[in-house]
């Protein structure tokens, strides 16, 4: 009887022991995975300007629009 106890006790212990083993590594590669570390922002970076045009009154509006490639406005269009 008491070596069925102490061999249970035993069996009992290892699953305790394996169980803990196997949470631990779990939390373990959580942390790797997302460290609670202050994420550093790039710098932002400041965007060209768009091109500007100054247009008066004795501008042909209609010359200027069949001057622009329209491949180009289409292109930024696209994805």
């Amino acid at each position: 009887m008491n070596k069925k106890i102490l061999i249970l006790i035993t069996i009992i212990t290892v699953i305790i022991i394996i169980t803990i083993i196997f949470f631990r590594q779990e939390k373990a590669e959580k942390k790797l995975a997302n460290p609670k570390v202050q994420t550093v922002e790039p710098t932002p970076t400041p965007s060209p300007s768009p091109k500007t045009f100054q247009f008066d009154a004795s501008t042909d509006l209609e010359k200027e629009l069949d001057s622009v490639n329209p491949e180009v406005l289409d292109s930024d269009f696209n994805e």
